[in-house]
């Protein structure tokens, strides 16, 4: 009988050893937190991207569902609309849908849609079963429809710049009939379709015919700009520009703590298609409001119109902002002028609950968000001297903390795959749709921050900071080498703002639902830079 029980206490004793060893197998070790890499499944849909794609997959952006087939709303092998502005596109079989969006009413409200269709970019005879991706850089995205085409678009981008891959003719069809052609010369098109004014310019020497098609004369390569407006004066403005192709854009930044000044440089890279005396060997990016106000680049009178306001046309390859940054409050000041027993007795009021983790449910929102408000408690209790409540709620928000940032119950899981991390349990699709990291993580990491600022050792690289700064970096990954999350997967550096659904599921374009979350998540992500000392994140 004792023989027979060591032999089942053995058996036991292997079976956890192998569990155990099973476990950790998946796990990653970061400072004193862990996260696993495998036992969750992934996103609902399926990646679309080339053969020779390479770069870390980009979800939550306005070109999302390009990237993302997402089949439970209906099969979306192509696009949903894509509002780059001042165009706005579609894709589908025959190629890309472009348009220029007007403002429509409908009763008490206006909506940039997609409207109408000018016209279709494609190859005559061909229709293809998917659209994929086969690059992007920082506002701009390369679509590629099989071995037929690639059409590159971006933010600010007045032109599409398309490369034929396939030996058939480049085409232009026409939905709601022939465009008024006014001008035709030299390979270079100015026309008027729903009283839209656009260009189309092929390579020198070659020629357009019927509805419109073009072998390019022999080349692989023509561009399409929206004109403001349709004179010859601006076909030939744009001509001068329309060879120059940018083939990559990227942001970058300084922040002078000085003078409290933030320096925004918008670059981008061009490839040039012609090489002529007459070309300005430069190509035109138009700013949005925001960027236009705060920049001393604007060189042209030319406009457009977007939801966002006025654009306003630069000539050339890159430009500038300068804004100011006026610093933030890490939480309200005690102005003295309360009843301060009444507010002590507020926070008394939380002090006394036995367990504050009941007061929400367990997923990574709702638990975040009760951790955000535990992390604003501690300032006040400070302020009004309820000492034993401010270390209460500091413990806590640590215990909580780590109990997230190690494996087992709560937890985070990173996929490779997808190049995204995601905590369980999950809500609001954060799983499924990798919808709202930037309002999840923003507790979390507003709650982190608050740590910091009493305890800057537990935020530390060798205990939890390496776990926050994941989180962080699965939001808004500022290193170009790191391989595991795409650079600024939420953050719109030309927009300026944070995209949150993942595969951008709507008519409208992505949304961005929750502003006031995710500037929760950037005044995170500054404290806990400036509480650790991380200057760089902080910037």
């Amino acid at each position: 009988m004792k023989i027979r029980e060591k032999f089942i206490q053995s058996l036991l004793t292997m079976l956890i050893i192998l569990f155990v060893s099973a476990t950790f197998l998946n796990a990653e070790d970061l400072g004193s937190g862990s996260y696993v890499t495998s036992g969750y499944g992934s996103p609902t849909g399926e990646l679309k991207v080339t053969s020779g794609f390479t770069q870390p997959i980009q979800t939550n952006d306005w070109w999302s569902s390009l990237i993302w087939n997402f089949t439970v709303y209906g099969h979306q092998p192509y696009s949903q609309p894509l509002f780059a502005h001042p165009l706005a596109f579609q894709a589908q079989a025959q190629g890309l849908d472009v348009t220029y969006p007007d403002y429509v009413t409908t009763g008490t409200e206006y909506h940039y849609s997609l409207g109408a269709i000018d016209f279709t970019i494609g190859i005559s005879g061909i229709s293809v079963n998917e659209t994929k991706v086969a690059s992007y850089s920082d506002w701009s995205v390369t679509a590629q429809w099989d071995d037929m085409l690639q059409a590159t678009i971006g933010h600010g981008m007045p032109f599409v710049y398309i490369k034929k891959l396939h030996t058939n003719n480049a085409q232009l069809t026409f939905p709601t009939g022939v465009p008024d052609i006014w001008y035709n010369s030299n390979g270079v098109i100015g026309l008027t379709v729903n009283n839209h004014h656009y260009g189309i310019f092929g390579p020198s020497g070659s020629t357009w015919s019927g509805n419109l098609e073009s072998n390019l004369n022999g080349k692989d390569y023509f561009s399409i700009a929206i004109l403001p407006d349709s004179s010859e004066a601006t076909l030939e403005y744009f001509r001068k520009h329309a060879y120059s192709y940018i083939v990559d854009t990227k942001v970058s930044w300084a922040y002078d703590e000085s003078t409290q000044k933030v320096q925004s440089y918008f670059h981008t890279a061009i490839e040039q298609k012609e090489i002529n005396n007459d070309l300005f060997n430069q190509t035109m990016l138009a700013l949005y409001r925001h960027q236009w106000l705060n920049s001393s680049n604007v060189n042209t009178a030319y406009t457009y119109v977007s939801p966002r306001g006025q654009m306003k046309l630069v000539s050339g390859n890159s430009f500038s902002t300068e804004m100011t940054f006026t610093g933030i409050l890490p939480s309200l000041p005690d102005a003295g002028t309360y009843d301060k027993s009444t507010l002590y007795n507020y926070v008394n009021d939380i002090y006394s609950v036995s367990d504050l983790w009941s007061l929400m449910n367990t997923d990574t929102y709702w638990q975040g968000k009760l951790m955000g408000m535990i992390a604003q408690l501690i300032p006040i209790a400070e302020q009004v001297g309820h000492t034993a409540a401010r270390d209460r709620f500091i413990n806590e928000l640590k215990l909580k903390l780590e109990d997230w940032f190690t494996i087992g119950g709560s937890e985070f899981y990173y996929n490779s795959t997808w190049d995204y991390l995601v905590g369980f349990p999950a809500s609001f699709n954060s799983d499924l749709e990798l919808n709202d990291h930037d309002f999840h993580w923003g507790y979390f990491i507003m709650a982190s921050a608050m740590i910091a600022q009493y305890d800057p050792d537990w935020a530390s690289d060798n205990q939890w900071g390496g776990m926050i700064q994941l989180l962080i970096k699965d939001v808004a990954n500022i290193d170009r080498n790191d391989s595991m999350f795409p650079f600024l997967r939420s953050f719109d550096c030309y927009t300026g703002h944070d995209w949150a659904n993942g595969p951008a599921l709507f008519a409208s374009g992505n949304n961005e639902e929750s502003s006031s979350e995710a500037m929760n998540f950037a005044t995170g992500v500054i404290l806990f830079g400036i509480n650790t000392g991380n200057q760089e994140l902080r910037d």
